[in-house]
């Protein structure tokens, strides 16, 4: 937690200091899909105002987020009388393939995976996530 702690103090200072501008470069370094989805203003508006509640709330904020994704909480999301898919962008850089694919697989469920698309697919990738939705019949 204090490691945590800190680098939470860290993230929050950068982004307060280097404002919208500069988010997808902090956030997306290394995620060419999601660095060229942000080029649009309304991506990038929609990331910022999504992530930097963060910030917005305090450190502790992203400390409890941190740790509501690292909780087993599959327990809770598996499938009840209807199936789950799961969307997974190829160039997401922030959640590697390979967990995603263990995940799907533990919750007996598919993985569709959207070529080209990064950790902002719903919003780069928008007419594949709604394809990837659709009912097969």
């Amino acid at each position: 937690m204090p490691l945590l702690r800190y680098l939470a103090i860290l993230g929050d200072r950068k982004l307060r200091k280097d404002g919208p501008d500069a988010f997808a470069e902090t956030v997306f370094r290394d995620a060419p899909a999601d660095l060229e989805a942000c080029r649009d203003r309304e991506v990038l508006d929609l990331m910022w105002q999504g992530h930097f509640f963060h910030v917005a709330s305090g450190n502790d904020s992203f400390i409890n987020d941190c740790r509501l994704i690292a909780s087993d909480w599959g327990e809770a999301a598996r499938p009840g009388s209807a199936p789950i898919r799961f969307l997974h962008g190829e160039a997401d850089r922030i959640v590697p393939l390979s967990p995603a694919q263990s995940f799907a697989k533990e919750m007996g469920s598919n993985l569709t995976i959207v070529k080209n698309a990064g950790h902002s697919l719903p919003f780069s990738h928008w007419p594949q996530l709604l394809d990837a939705l659709r009912e097969q019949r």
